[in-house]
């Protein structure tokens, strides 16, 4: 997937000029119809005892269609254990919205849930560290609401606009672009989703003609 799905030249043709310092030319972007996921705690991974040693799950141990529903909807993902002391981290492997190779370090924090820095659209495998407890620890991996998008932070100082609507309605969510990572580049929706309401965005770009 191109972060840029237009052609800047083509601005400058149509314009009939190439004269420099002529002025702007502008763009637009629209996504394709996003459907982000409800949080959850379990939805790519189902909770998975630890045991003595590390551990990997791969993409035959996940909750089965996610892919395909991250592949549509690439969304940051959180772990969770479930008691007192488990430690560790777990390290997720897979794609980011471009189709780049991307790993997330996410360190687990007893019974709460912690949530990662990269937005998925594919995952491949999960490591899991060994237990803390003498037994009964258990991780799961799922998904918060934050959804990835393809624009870097110095994309988005190009944007004189940037709309969002969520469920038929504007939304007023919150835009976060990395400066190199598109991975942590994210959009988080004020809606709540639950897989079937719909986000769509737009943005309009400037830039100078040169």
């Amino acid at each position: 997937m191109s972060r840029f799905p237009f052609d800047w030249h083509i601005a400058n043709r149509l314009a009939g000029t190439n004269r420099a310092n002529s002025g702007y030319r502008g763009h637009i972007y629209y996504s394709p119809k996003l459907t982000p996921l409800a949080t959850s705690a379990t939805a790519v991974l189902a909770a998975a005892t630890l045991g003595a040693a590390a551990t990997n799950k791969v993409a035959a141990d996940l909750v089965a269609t996610i892919n395909a529903k991250l592949a549509a909807c690439p969304q940051l993902l959180e772990v969770k254990g479930n008691a007192v002391g488990i430690a560790g981290d777990v390290v997720i492997t897979g794609l980011d919205i471009c189709g780049n190779a991307i790993t997330d370090t996410i360190a687990l924090n007893a019974s709460a849930a912690v949530p990662g820095v990269k937005a998925f659209s594919k995952v491949t495998n999960i490591h899991l560290p060994a237990k803390t407890n003498s037994s009964g620890d258990t991780v799961s991996v799922g998904v918060v609401k934050s959804v990835g998008v393809p624009f870097l932070s110095g994309d988005i100082s190009a944007m004189v606009a940037g709309v969002y609507f969520f469920n038929g309605s504007t939304d007023a969510g919150s835009l976060s672009a990395h400066a190199s990572d598109v991975s942590q580049s994210t959009y988080t929706p004020a809606g709540t989703p639950d897989g079937s309401k719909v986000l769509l965005y737009r943005f309009e770009l400037v830039s100078w003609l040169a």
